[in-house]
């Protein structure tokens, strides 16, 4: 009988426990997941200059190289003659990188007499090299014209860490002339696009600031006079176009074109005193490039609530 009684309350208990986990898992699977919230992530002041999400922060990290000017000027050989770094820090698909030398006196003939040597490794996220490095050597002696000599490397599409340099050296005196490197970051194409509101609510005579934020790696653009931004109510059946929405011929477009991870400065709104309280929300019309030719629109939204002036 003890027995009996005691493996009844054995079955018992793991009827509950079963009931417990089950409810558990229900709810977890109802429940609607998380979702990154740039609004959050940028805190602070809403409208100061900042990136969405940064991409090259890992770069940063890593034991700092030579860059090349951002002018491009060289303190050697010729006058007007520079040197750029081609594909950019931050790749998004794979593509080519390196750098490339230019001349801004066209066709004229320039007796460098380099020896020019570049190099392209692949790097971890703490820039330790992995495997062994591409190397190419190439001597430039007289040569004219805009475009002289490039130095890239092909790189696939797969995410990760690349370390290129470059090298030029007189080639008649063996000595080296200078030297520069960059980190570069290829990243998978990815799409994701938010509008952002400062706040959920604002009162009538009080503004709201609204901008875009591109998460994601694809670049994001709008079409010259057509990335503008409206303001709809809810009328207790669909959205409409509100009284305070801009004119189509005011609008102020927010952006032309946002690359990964930036930030559109913002907009202010100011909401009419005379605004009817209510739901509300910022629209605007973005276009996704896709392949590099078509375009997709997509619509953004970002809700706000709009309520009477508070009483002194």
């Amino acid at each position: 009988m003890t027995r009996l009684v005691a493996r009844k309350s054995y079955v018992l208990a793991l009827l509950v426990a079963a009931s417990i986990l089950i409810s558990d898992f229900v709810a977890a699977v109802a429940r609607p997941a998380s979702r990154s919230n740039p609004t959050a992530a940028i805190g602070g002041d809403f409208c100061a200059p900042r990136l969405a999400h940064d991409y090259l922060a890992p770069l940063k990290r890593m034991t700092p190289l030579h860059l090349v000017p951002p002018s491009g000027r060289l303190p050697f050989g010729p006058r007007g003659m520079r040197l750029e770094a081609e594909g950019g820090r931050l790749l998004v698909g794979g593509g080519q990188i390196g750098f490339g030398l230019r001349d801004e006196a066209i066709g004229q003939i320039r007796h460098l007499n380099w020896t020019v040597v570049s190099r392209l490794v692949r790097v971890d996220s703490s820039g330790r090299q992995l495997g062994d490095p591409e190397t190419r050597r190439r001597r430039i002696g007289a040569i004219g014209g805009n475009r002289i000599k490039d130095f890239v490397f092909p790189v696939p599409a797969a995410p990760a860490y690349y370390r290129v340099d470059i090298s030029i050296a007189d080639s008649d005196r063996d000595k080296v002339l200078g030297s520069f490197g960059s980190y570069v970051r290829v990243v998978r194409p990815s799409f994701h696009a938010e509008l952002l509101a400062r706040g959920s609510a604002a009162r009538q005579g009080e503004s709201i600031a609204v901008r875009i934020a591109n998460v994601g790696t694809e670049t994001i653009s709008s079409l010259s006079g057509d990335w503008r931004f409206a303001v709809q109510r809810y009328d207790g059946q669909g959205w409409v176009t509100a009284p305070s929405s801009p004119p189509a011929e005011k609008r102020r477009p927010i952006i032309r074109k946002l690359s990964a991870g930036q930030l559109s400065d913002c907009i202010e709104f100011r909401v009419p005193s005379n605004e009817e309280p209510g739901q509300y929300r910022f629209s605007v019309v973005i276009h996704r490039t896709l392949r590099g030719v078509e375009k997709r629109d997509i619509p953004l939204r970002a809700e706000f609530e709009v309520s009477g002036r508070k009483l002194k």
